[in-house]
């Protein structure tokens, strides 16, 4: 009996996600950020490995309401689940180049152009940064 109540609750609990994953998709298809970022909300769990997902998303929709500071905190809350996933730290690099956190996001893009030599995309990000800095003669060997 306790065994069949049990498979129940699983099984409304995954529905109950199911609808919710498919909620977030139509509000994403219509841009309503805001309440997107409450249903991402209601589907996430710190140390679970759907987390980084869930944050992703968060984090791209925080970005689109201009809020990286939160969108790198969000970032930041689950980087211990894969400190070397390279989607999560581009993503968290580039929150903190929209904020303005110029360092945070050298460093990064640094780290990340280590692990990913051959990324134009993370040379091109150093070299603008520097470039912004006026740090014309490191920028310069990077854009050759």
């Amino acid at each position: 009996m306790k065994l069949k109540v049990a498979i129940i609750l699983s099984l409304l609990c995954c529905a109950s996600v199911v609808n919710a994953q498919e909620r977030l998709q139509k509000l994403l298809e219509r841009y309503d950020y805001g309440t997107a970022i409450h249903v991402i909300d209601s589907l996430m769990a710190t140390d679970n490995a759907d987390s980084i997902d869930l944050a992703l998303q968060k984090a791209r929709c925080l970005r689109k309401l201009y809020r990286a500071d939160e969108a790198a905190g969000t970032l930041a809350e689950v980087l211990h689940l894969d400190q070397f996933n390279i989607g999560l730290l581009t993503e968290l690099t580039d929150c903190h180049t929209q904020a303005g956190n110029l360092q945070d996001a050298f460093g990064l893009y640094s780290i990340l152009s280590g692990m990913q030599p051959e990324n134009v995309y993370f040379k091109i990000c150093i070299a603008r940064i520097l470039y912004h800095e006026k740090a014309y003669k490191e920028c310069i060997p990077l854009c050759k």
